[in-house]
């Protein structure tokens, strides 16, 4: 079985604000305790896709973060409601970046992620090579740990 995750990782120091940011949206949903200065929310809503009503409410930074392990992965980083970094990456059938990251932005937000990294750590996040780079190096479960994501493997609010 294949890993399908889709979850929201909220910018904050306390488990409240993920409960916080969903009453303001008018959303169910589970908020996991905060580790590593991220608080998982995962609202309802449908799978795979920006939940807007979330990021109407969303007061500081929200990144989304998506994994269908057979077929690719992504994010988008949003302040406010505003997405000011994303990127997409998909291997079926073959490996193609869709959406390349623009680090400055990122990094705007998040501090020095991918520029405190060798270029070829860097590269194997964000550039796979091919099909079997993509499942050796798992490219998405990298980039959740290098941004400091503790929950995010298997998890949306399906």
């Amino acid at each position: 079985m294949s890993e399908f995750s889709d979850s929201y990782h909220l910018k904050a120091n306390a488990h409240a604000a993920g409960g916080e940011l969903l009453h303001r949206a008018g959303l169910d949903g589970f908020v996991f305790p905060e580790s590593g200065g991220w608080v998982t929310v995962l609202p309802s809503g449908f799978p795979f896709m920006t939940n807007q009503g979330l990021l109407a409410a969303n007061e500081g930074i929200l990144l989304h973060y998506t994994n269908a392990e057979d077929h690719g992965w992504g994010f988008e980083l949003f302040d406010k409601a505003t997405c000011v970094a994303n990127y997409g990456c998909s291997w079926d059938p073959a490996v193609k970046v869709h959406h390349p990251l623009n680090v400055q932005a990122f990094e705007k937000c998040l501090g020095p992620v991918f520029s405190s990294l060798k270029p070829v750590a860097r590269d194997r996040i964000l550039a796979p090579k091919d099909i079997t780079e993509v499942f050796t190096l798992r490219p998405a479960a990298a980039f959740a740990k290098a941004v400091g994501l503790v929950n995010f493997e298997w998890l949306s609010f399906e």
